[in-house]
């Protein structure tokens, strides 16, 4: 059985701690660090708050998932224990899968080196920054 994230929408309080433990996991910070930052980097999962209703949006590791099926460049792959890995090496940025997805759990992100306030021309890490297709993996 593929492992999933359960949410308990009665007792999530929607203070967004589980957005920012997701980025903290996925920059290489810590939880207060992450919180400085939580406006400029991108999520995996996501907080949503409706009239009387709180929960998470994240992935739930479909079987057959349709974001897979239709990832042009095999950037995302399903394991034989049914998880679902995203390889950003390989991801154009189509945002197929961000259609396929019946959830809508998966984002655009900028990944590379950001420009250095001050700096003169651009290093070939900040020339490489592109955008590709980011969704939750459990962390």
């Amino acid at each position: 059985m593929t492992e999933h994230i359960q949410v308990v929408p009665d007792k999530c309080r929607a203070c967004r701690r589980c957005e920012v433990a997701c980025i903290a996991a996925h920059h290489g910070m810590s939880f207060k660090e992450a919180m400085k930052h939580r406006d400029e980097l991108v999520s995996r999962v996501q907080v949503v708050k409706a009239e009387g209703f709180k929960t998470t949006v994240r992935c739930h590791q479909c079987p057959h998932a349709p974001c897979v099926n239709v990832c042009p460049t095999g950037a995302l792959q399903q394991d034989e224990q049914g998880r679902i890995i995203m390889r950003v090496q390989y991801c154009v940025a189509c945002k197929m899968c961000m259609a396929a997805c019946p959830y809508g759990t998966i984002t655009m992100e900028t990944i590379g080196m950001p420009s250095v306030d001050g700096e003169d021309g651009e290093t070939l890490a900040q020339r490489a920054r592109r955008e590709v297709a980011v969704r939750c993996d459990m962390c």
